[in-house]
């Protein structure tokens, strides 16, 4: 059955959340380039589909909301999330592009221009609206430029309130997702986001490490009327760790926390939870059951 988050609940450490995301290796260089080649390249020879997971999440959970529903996806990157919930293509057909050889040769001006009449022919008709915001300006002016979202936003939320043209758009805003980015964000963006969203919040659907503890998060979801609840019936792989020194910080963190690693860390992969936030008034049926075919 699912999880109801206490947000009262405090972790082992002083600071557990800063503990987390000290553990994992920094791939903040992938998000710097122009494209979105070597994300693909660099998180693809891990086995990086986080992308993917929140797809099939956010799909499972699009009827619940008026069509279209409008979606902002939070720490978007170069659009992934945006560019399977608004086309038929899968996260192979993405990888499969962006590592073939010959696209390897092409400008990123060439791979914008290609990339915007490839989404148009695989567009689906009554697809939901995505918005994007990242603090990568690169990732974010990519994903616009080809449409693999609506609109995108470079906007730091850790250290400012949403800039006027996000704030607009906050207020038609169904569902928010975070895939992969809980722990660069933290309470003070959500505040800051549903602070400046319209009267009746919305959903937020978060894919988190398991290391990362998300009380102090759903605490601040629980003041802006949300209740929260964590999927107990699966994890979602994430990634390979990239060395044995990083799988053992986590076994070492995760024991600290009293998770057991059997069958997901301990084999080598990061797993990560799924915890839904909704308006108290829509939280009649557990998560377990409306997610019950994934």
């Amino acid at each position: 059955m699912s999880s109801l988050v206490d947000p009262r609940r405090n972790g082992p450490s002083a600071d557990p959340a800063a503990a987390a995301v000290r553990l994992k290796a920094s791939f903040d260089d992938v998000y710097r380039h122009p494209d979105p080649r070597p994300y693909f390249r660099v998180l693809g020879d891990l086995g990086y589909v986080e992308a993917a997971h929140m797809h099939r999440v956010v799909d499972a959970l699009l009827g619940h909301f008026a069509s279209p529903a409008t979606v902002l996806d939070l720490c978007c990157s170069y659009g992934v999330l945006g560019v399977l919930l608004r086309t038929d293509l899968t996260y192979g057909d993405l990888a499969a592009r962006y590592r073939a050889p010959a696209v390897a040769t092409w400008s990123t001006q060439r791979l914008v221009d290609e990339d915007r009449d490839y989404l148009a022919r695989h567009r689906r008709a009554g697809s939901p609206v995505v918005h994007g915001v990242d603090v990568s300006e690169p990732a974010v002016a990519y994903a616009r430029q080809t449409t693999a979202i609506a609109d995108g936003y470079a906007d730091d939320l850790e250290a400012r309130a949403p800039s006027a043209m996000l704030r607009r758009v906050l207020s038609s805003v169904d569902v928010v997702t975070v895939a992969g980015g809980i722990g660069y964000v933290t309470e003070r963006t959500f505040d800051r986001l549903l602070s400046s969203a319209g009267s009746t919040p919305p959903w937020i659907l978060a894919l988190v490490v398991r290391t990362y503890p998300y009380d102090r998060i759903a605490s601040c979801l629980a003041d802006h009327g949300l209740a929260t609840e964590r999927l107990t019936r699966r994890t979602f792989a994430r990634r390979r760790f990239v060395d044995a020194a990083e799988q053992r910080a986590v076994l070492s963190h995760l024991e600290a926390l009293g998770i057991d690693p059997a069958g997901r860390e301990a084999d080598g992969w990061y797993h990560a939870d799924l915890y839904v936030s909704r308006p108290v008034s829509d939280a009649r049926c557990p998560i377990d059951s409306l997610l019950a075919g994934l």
